[in-house]
């Protein structure tokens, strides 16, 4: 959620006209999409060699992220689950983010050790 504070102070000096618009900025984006991929599943978590991915929805790409959302691994492709070698993988924690065939996106954390 992103939210934002605007703080104004002046002086009244004269005829002075300060016009604002209000605007709501804390509706979440994409949040609507993240609920929809049922059982997403990733096993076993911690991990130092393979990972499978499960889910009841048909996947159309995987993605391994680093944690500042780089790109590091993508799988594309129909199926239902996905097993990636993450053992080339530094030490630490990634995220993993599914997309489905209907463009509806999830992501969880995963940690490899």
């Amino acid at each position: 959620m992103i939210a934002f504070v605007y703080r104004f102070t002046a002086g009244h000096q004269g005829d002075e006209v300060l016009n604002a618009d209000q605007q709501d900025l804390l509706s979440p984006t994409g949040h609507e999409d993240l609920l929809s991929v049922k059982n997403f599943n990733a096993y076993p978590n911690p991990t130092s060699g393979i990972i499978t991915i499960l889910s009841q929805e048909e996947l159309s790409c995987v993605d391994v992220m680093d944690i500042a959302g780089n790109r590091i691994i993508s799988l594309s492709g129909k199926s239902y689950n996905q097993e990636i070698d993450v053992s080339n993988l530094a030490r630490g924690i990634y995220l993993i983010r599914v997309t489905v065939k209907d463009g509806f996106c999830a992501v969880k954390k995963i940690i490899v050790n």
